[in-house]
């Protein structure tokens, strides 16, 4: 492993040894046996289990195995295939690891993930264990300055300064997120009045030093069958906001056709 953790204590880097993360004034992290580790400090959490629950991460990994999402992981697979020499990818906000284990084939770099959820991290260092994963936040990352070629964030936070942080001078920044249209399919049996989705770019705009570069769209219209009705809606917030009722429904539905939407951006991290 030629990233280097940092301790999310004191930020200092953390060496591994036997399956422990040790720094120089003594904090110590040990390896999950799955492979993980956890450096979400106890103080930074807002909950007992912050992050997304147990049931939407799972519901999210049958969903996007089914292929759903396929143009997305084009998209993003073609956009990678652009940029020169890249040997680490970080995936900020990882879930259970979809983007990363199918992204992981085009690209032989060495990869992380990082998620606020634990039981995210475990699901995905348990399946892809050739990419290293940590519980940790996206507003801390706990990684050494200058360490990556390449940051991703797929409908998940991403703050802009530590992303300058902790990408290389040069080195480029991937965030997804939903087109107006993003699945209003779902929506419309959910609300009575739908409303466009605003995207999530808001905390990496006018960051110094992040450029924006491209951007471009990625659209399809898809027919989601079977079981795979409840699992889009238990993986999206919308699950929240939905009525027993309703979430019967749904439960019920044989099929279910909507547009998805993505916006992909790709930021530089200027010298």
């Amino acid at each position: 492993m030629t990233i280097h953790y940092r301790c999310p204590l004191c930020q200092q880097s953390l060496t591994l040894a036997e399956r422990t993360l040790r720094c120089p004034q003594g904090h110590c992290f040990d390896m999950a046996k799955e492979g993980y580790v956890n450096l979400l400090p106890a103080q930074s959490k807002r909950s007992k289990a912050p992050g997304d629950t147990d049931e939407m991460l799972r519901a999210r990994r049958r969903f996007l195995e089914a292929g759903y999402f396929q143009p997305l992981i084009d998209a993003l697979s073609n956009e990678i295939s652009q940029l020169p020499d890249i040997t680490s990818l970080l995936d900020i906000g990882c879930g259970e690891g979809y983007y990363l284990r199918a992204l992981t084939a085009y690209l032989p770099a060495e990869t992380f993930g990082i998620d606020i959820a634990k039981t995210g991290v475990r699901m995905a260092a348990k399946q892809q264990q050739q990419s290293n994963f940590s519980v940790a936040s996206a507003a801390h990352l706990p990684f050494a300055d200058n360490s990556f070629d390449l940051a991703l964030s797929v409908f998940a936070p991403a703050f802009g300064e530590e992303c300058v942080r902790i990408l290389k001078p040069g080195a480029s920044l991937l965030i997804v997120g939903p087109g107006p249209s993003h699945l209003q399919g779902l929506a419309a049996r959910i609300y009575d009045q739908v409303k466009e989705h605003q995207g999530n770019f808001q905390n990496v705009e006018g960051v110094e030093k992040l450029q924006l570069v491209s951007e471009q769209t990625v659209s399809a219209d898809i027919k989601v069958v079977g079981s795979a009705v409840e699992d889009l809606l238990q993986m999206t917030p919308y699950y929240w906001h939905t009525s027993a009722e309703r979430q019967a429904e749904l439960a019920a539905c044989e099929e279910l056709e909507t547009p998805v939407e993505f916006v992909v951006r790709r930021y530089c991290h200027e010298h």
